[in-house]
């Protein structure tokens, strides 16, 4: 199962989803490698480029650059697994996507989501996560956001239990996270978020484009966050970044300790 190819090209017409490998796990070959997907116009239910039920979900890719979206987009999507190096590219400022953009999502299980990667220069987009794990960690996954509007928030990389979130970057050089009062955390940017775990050594870089609410190099609710930095450079009349809130290196909300977190602002 490797490299398989599917493009969707304009037409007046909609599909429900488009799975490019959908592996239920009932034979023996559990990982999902190497699938790629292309989708231009028209309008689609959700995609999920690689798809393991039990297995790992690696080294497969997304690029949207129009259409409509009225569900998730995932790189590589595993329920039990890990997903990994997984990527989502897009385009265009007329593509709109009503949900979730991950490239590496694990939904349920315990496996990591690690070293993948979401590149947005043009859309509207619900919300926008590097990787992502239910219950297990996010590590070394990227978000670049060059253009485009984002309603809710953006992270480098999510653990949504008690996973570490460690490692993982959001570069903006432009577009805008916007605000939208029924979108949970919407108007942020985080580098890296753990619910109850620790956040450590993430990084959000921003040299253009506009943050209606707050910035956190590291957020955890109930762990704790060392090492996270925010940077700021490249200000200028034409190159301007507008922040709404406040600007934290590392927040520990509930018990946990917040230790040599940075923010550093250059022009």
């Amino acid at each position: 199962m490797f490299g398989l190819l599917i493009q969707v090209r304009k037409n007046n017409g909609s599909v429900f989803s488009i799975s490019c490998i959908y592996n239920s796990g009932k034979c023996s070959l559990l990982d999902i490698l190497s699938s790629k997907a292309k989708f231009s116009g028209g309008k689609v239910g959700n995609i999920y480029t690689g798809y393991s039920k039990n297995g790992i979900a690696a080294c497969n890719s997304v690029t949207i650059s129009g259409g409509e979206i009225g569900d998730d987009v995932f790189g590589g999507i595993t329920y039990s697994g890990s997903a990994a190096s997984n990527s989502v590219t897009i385009s265009g400022d007329m593509t709109q996507i009503d949900s979730i953009v991950c490239g590496g999502y694990v939904n349920s299980g315990r496996g990591s989501a690690s070293h993948n990667l979401v590149a947005i220069s043009g859309g509207i987009i619900k919300q926008v996560l590097g990787g992502c794990s239910s219950q297990g960690s996010a590590a070394s996954n990227s978000v670049n956001l060059s253009g485009g509007t984002i309603k809710g928030y953006v992270s480098g990389g999510d653990a949504n239990s008690s996973g570490d979130a460690n490692e993982n970057q959001v570069t903006m050089t432009g577009g805008v996270i916007g605000y939208d009062g029924s979108l949970y955390n919407s108007g942020k940017l985080y580098g890296g978020f753990s619910y109850s775990g620790s956040a450590s050594s993430n990084n959000v870089n921003i040299s253009g484009g506009t943050i209606n609410k707050h910035v956190f190099g590291g957020f955890s609710q109930s762990g704790n966050t060392s090492s996270n930095s925010v940077n700021i450079s490249q200000i200028t009349e034409e190159n301007l970044t507008v922040i709404g809130g406040n600007i934290y290196g590392g927040v520990a909300s509930s018990t946990g300790y917040a230790n040599y977190n940075q923010v550093n602002i250059s022009t």
